[in-house]
């Protein structure tokens, strides 16, 4: 046997053995994303509700996050490496989960026309201090066809206490043109007809609707269903998100060896698209609604994850070392 072939054995072997390496160390990230995929495309086509169809997509792009960002915790053994990255997905996650899962209306939903005769009518709020209020509105149609008539809207909510607040907003209909293939293009209806709020109940007792003003007025109606508000206080949100973003940062730093920083620059990236899901008072959620919570929500939080690294890395981290 030649020299030649002595030395090939070896060098084939360790080169099998980093391409194995390799294939299982992104065998998860892989698998999750693909189940990302196939839930992004299937929930398009209707195929899946789309709550459960952004659920798994979103899940499965934290789970990528979590197996890229716990994968050199190893030394601290499989169950706690499991766990830790269980509850970090688990904690990401919960937002997500209360926005696409609001559950059952508080009351039957309620149809009003501007200035109804039927006012005050009560909405079953007792005992929930933040309600979430979906708006649906009938928009009036066009005389001169195309797009329906835009309708400016303002409905007045009194409080057990006679505190009152008015939710102010306009529903409309406008013309988008949309790529179909490489070269063809269609002229597609872009509908506005639904509004999420997030409405204060400080009284506590049940809300009413005293007043609705619709404009125009003929032919535009809107209804009107509340559910319970699944989050904590604003205050109560930010002192949880910093305390788990300061959790993120000592594992991150402290217990994950020659750390790129994954986890702290991913998790404000993460609580950045939640963020613009929630305040972008859209009530029936969309593929298109999470991919640009993401490119918005998702940069936004980068910018801050890469700032907060370049902090821990050279304070935290180089301390360790």
């Amino acid at each position: 046997m030649s020299p030649a072939r002595t030395k090939q054995r070896p060098t084939s072997g360790m080169a099998a053995a980093i391409a194995t390496s390799g294939v299982e160390s992104w065998a998860l990230p892989t698998a999750a994303g693909a189940i990302a995929l196939v839930a992004a495309v299937a929930t398009s086509f209707g195929l899946v509700a789309a709550p459960i169809g952004l659920a798994v997509m979103v899940l499965g792009l934290l789970a990528v996050i979590a197996e890229r960002g716990f994968a050199k915790a190893a030394p601290l053994g499989t169950a706690a490496v499991v766990g830790m990255a269980l509850g970090w997905t688990a904690i990401c996650y919960a937002p997500f989960h209360a926005l696409f899962f609001p559950g059952n209306p508080l009351h039957e939903p309620i149809l009003l026309h501007s200035n109804d005769a039927s006012l005050p009518v009560a909405l079953a709020t007792a005992g929930r201090t933040t309600i979430d209020l979906m708006l649906e509105a009938q928009l009036p149609p066009n005389p001169s066809g195309g797009p329906a008539l835009p309708v400016q809207y303002a409905i007045t909510l009194e409080d057990a206490a006679s505190a009152r607040q008015v939710l102010t907003g306009r529903f409309d209909e406008t013309l988008k043109t949309q790529r179909l293939g490489r070269r063809g293009t269609a002229t597609v209806i872009q509908a506005h007809h639904e509004e999420h709020r997030v409405v204060a109940n400080a009284a506590g007792g049940d809300l009413k609707v005293t007043g609705v003003s619709l404009e125009p007025a003929a032919g535009a109606t809107v209804t009107v269903a509340a559910f319970a508000h699944r989050l904590p206080s604003t205050p109560i949100l930010a002192v949880l998100a910093l305390a788990f973003l300061a959790a993120v940062v000592a594992v991150d730093t402290r217990l994950i060896a020659e750390t790129e920083g994954t986890l702290t620059v991913a998790t404000p990236a993460a609580l950045g698209v939640s963020l613009v899901l929630w305040t972008s008072n859209t009530v029936h959620l969309t593929v298109s609604s999470l991919i640009g919570a993401i490119i918005f929500g998702g940069a936004l939080g980068l910018g801050l994850g890469t700032l907060l690294w370049a902090i821990a890395r050279r304070t935290l981290v180089h301390d360790r070392r």
